[in-house]
């Protein structure tokens, strides 16, 4: 006769911290009051699709719960396994129980490599789509700036780093183990004496909502200017009376005359030009009135970096892009839970 289970009993002090971990309020209830992850569930079944045959998958939202939540807490797949086994709050966040399957680490680098670049951003603007359907309201200022963000060094040598520059590929004296582990679509670059190794994540913000409207990745050579006017929407219609602040790194090069091409009005900051001493009083003072403005964008830089968004652990332009796609997607949530608590929303717009 087989012994008999005894089921775990929780003492008086677990039930407490368990009563409290539900009533205290954190960011994991905000997400989940406020988002309806059941809206990306046609999205995530075009994007995924899992076949019929072989063994079940996981459910595609609770995969893309576990990635938003990846992101959140900025972990690591090994880690976020051990925390999806041990943590209720992450368990009960996804929508599994204590004796359910936990995916392991290699499951979900399957389904983010899955996602790719291409579905990450098509569920980034299914989300900006639902936001304006529940009534958020965007402001007449645009603010684009630009971040690097830091990938690990490579220790290559000066002959290696020239072939990689000009022919775009890895030396053929590399073994196939070394170039899997070389990043050669990261570039150098410079700015304020201070040299910078990776890539670099371009962001179109709006000035009222400090809500992310559309994004791009790039190396870190591509000069901010490159990506300034394809982040702004095609239709003029759209464009029209819409202001676009930028401070002194999108000056020159015809920024303003491809901005204003789309409807939109350029409010550019200066800078010295050849020749020039310094700014003259006028050109102090429309900077200082463009920077008042254009700071609200070092708000959304701020968070970011606080999901890790300005590291890159991953090799290659293609999964960086990936990891951008869901920084950008969590912080436009955790800004939507934000308006929604506060009632800053016009839910006239959604109508």
């Amino acid at each position: 006769m087989a012994p008999k289970l005894e089921l775990p009993s929780l003492n008086l002090r677990e039930l407490v911290q368990l009563r409290r971990s539900i009533t205290v309020r954190h960011g994991l209830n905000d997400l989940q009051r406020y988002i309806d992850f059941e809206a990306f569930r046609p999205k995530l079944e075009e994007i995924c699709k899992f076949g019929s045959k072989g063994r079940p998958h996981y459910d595609e939202v609770k995969m893309f719960k576990v990635l938003i939540l990846q992101t959140l807490y900025n972990l690591s797949d090994e880690e976020m396994e051990y925390q999806l086994s041990d943590r209720l709050s992450f368990q009960r966040f996804i929508g599994i129980g204590y004796a359910d399957d936990v995916p392991d680490a290699r499951t979900i680098w399957k389904f983010r490599e899955r996602l790719g670049a291409k579905g990450t951003k098509e569920l980034f603007e299914l989300f900006y789509s639902k936001m304006a359907q529940q009534g958020l309201k965007c402001s007449q200022g645009k603010l684009v700036d630009a971040t690097f963000q830091e990938a690990p060094r490579q220790k290559n040598t000066p002959q290696d780093e020239a072939h990689i520059r000009e022919k775009g590929t890895a030396p053929a004296e590399w073994s196939n183990k070394k170039a899997a582990h070389k990043d050669i679509e990261a570039t150098w670059a410079r700015k304020g004496g201070e040299r910078h190794y990776g890539y670099k994540g371009h962001v179109l913000v709006d000035e009222g909502s400090k809500i992310i409207e559309n994004y791009a990745t790039t190396s870190a050579k591509v000069h901010d200017n490159r990506q300034c006017a394809e982040l702004l929407p095609d239709d003029i219609e759209t464009n029209k009376g819409k202001v676009l602040l930028a401070d002194s790194g999108y000056f020159g090069d015809n920024i303003a005359m491809k901005v204003q091409m789309k409807g939109v009005k350029p409010h550019i900051a200066h800078h010295r030009v050849r020749g020039q001493e310094k700014l003259t009083k006028w050109q102090k003072k429309r900077n200082h009135a463009i920077a008042k403005r254009r700071c609200r964008i070092e708000h959304v830089f701020g968070c970011i970096k606080q999901y890790g968004g300005d590291i890159v652990r991953s090799i290659g332009l293609e999964r960086c892009k990936i990891r951008h796609g869901l920084v950008y997607l969590l912080y436009n949530m955790k800004r939507f839970c934000f308006l929604s608590r506060a009632g800053l929303l016009c839910p006239e717009m959604g109508k």
